[in-house]
């Protein structure tokens, strides 16, 4: 090997090694997320929920309890009355400002991927959630948590611009959602008395007639 060409190796190593060694660090963290939450079945948490409209500057604050299985259903119980939330296998309810409807998640596109990016984030799959939804991930530390940032791309459904995910470091649980529509509209969940493996009854999963 001539002098120029084994600079021209060494120079190479330099500038390609962080971005290796940040690719794989990237991949270790999103293993590490997805083998922690793996290990428990339910999940129970309070939540605070900051919903900020763009376009008028409103901003309306919630609270509730926020219920999980690995049997893709989830169910977020408010204190509003007028708010509700639950997904139980193909079924998704929502209810907005008093108005509530049922949708079959099979037959309706949106709100399959709306449905498998909430269980996905909260069961700890955001690689997943990404590959779904054709989306861009970024993988950060803030030192309390790991933080995941899914953007979407010109390919992705036009329902999120923007989703950042924060595992606590302890044990990888979500501590924090921020999920930013494209029409304007963010919502920041962020969860607390956190419980794994909690008794959750079934209830909790009714989708309301």
């Amino acid at each position: 090997m001539s002098i120029m060409n084994y600079v021209i190796s060494i120079i190479a190593a330099l500038v390609l090694a962080p971005a290796a060694l940040a690719s794989n660090s990237d991949s270790d963290i999103l293993v590490k997320i997805e083998k922690a939450n793996s290990e428990y079945s339910t999940l129970k948490a309070d939540f605070n929920q900051t919903r900020k409209i763009k376009a008028t500057g409103k901003e309306i604050y919630l609270q509730g309890t926020l219920y999980f299985s690995r049997e893709d259903k989830m169910s977020m119980q408010y204190s509003d009355p007028n708010e509700s939330l639950v997904i139980n296998g193909s079924k998704f309810y929502m209810k907005r400002g008093g108005r509530a409807n049922t949708f079959n998640t099979e037959s309706n596109s949106l709100m399959k991927t709306l449905s498998g990016t909430l269980l996905g984030c909260i069961a700890g799959h955001p690689a997943k959630v990404a590959k779904d939804y054709k989306a861009d991930l970024k993988v950060s530390d803030s030192g309390k948590a790991y933080v995941v940032t899914i953007t979407a791309s010109k390919d992705s459904p036009k329902k999120y611009s923007k989703i950042e995910l924060s595992y606590r470091k302890t044990d990888c649980v979500l501590v924090k959602m921020v999920m930013e529509e494209a029409a304007g509209i963010s919502n920041v969940y962020e969860m607390s008395s956190v419980k794994k493996n909690a008794a959750v009854a079934s209830e909790n999963f009714a989708i309301p007639k």
